[in-house]
């Protein structure tokens, strides 16, 4: 199920859909080679990786961006990457940045729309300008939708 989860939403292209962005949450990312199946359909996508070393200047020559665990978000420093790859595909292998409610409104931000106009929200951090974030975000949890649900209180559909 998990296989064909994914070849639908990544190899299929139903992340970019009809004008709309989907966001993707991967529920047990260590449960049975999950990890490693994600990482192959990104590689059978042919999406190209963000890497700040080897970077030329040409911000569109590239597909996603992953933060993995060694990032340390502040709101003003999560903010900022959202910024700065807006129109991107960020992948939070990080579930850190649910843990503080300061970082989840950021995220939210990024991902949330009105129900009723299907207006995105804007992004947010104190003391910044709001933007819309035109890309998709990818979470790569650890922990059973259940649990996720139970902790923060959200219910996903």
């Amino acid at each position: 199920m998990f296989n064909e989860n994914l070849k639908h939403w990544i190899l299929a292209g139903n992340l970019h859909n009809d004008n709309l962005n989907n966001h993707l949450i991967v529920f047990d990312i260590e449960l049975a080679n999950l990890r490693e199946s994600f990482n192959e359909y990104i590689l059978k996508a042919n999406w190209k990786r963000f890497r700040e070393d080897d970077l030329d200047k040409d911000s569109l020559r590239y597909d996603y961006v992953i933060f993995d665990n060694n990032v340390k978000f502040t709101p003003v420093s999560l903010y900022q990457k959202i910024k700065d790859h807006n129109n991107k595909i960020l992948v939070f292998d990080n579930q850190s940045i649910l843990k503080r409610k300061d970082l989840r409104e950021i995220i939210e931000g990024a991902v949330c729309s009105s129900p009723e106009s299907a207006t995105k929200w804007p992004v947010r951090a104190s003391g910044q300008p709001d933007f819309i974030f035109n890309g998709i975000i990818i979470l790569l949890l650890k922990i059973s939708r259940y649990d996720f649900e139970k902790r923060n209180s959200i219910v996903i559909y």
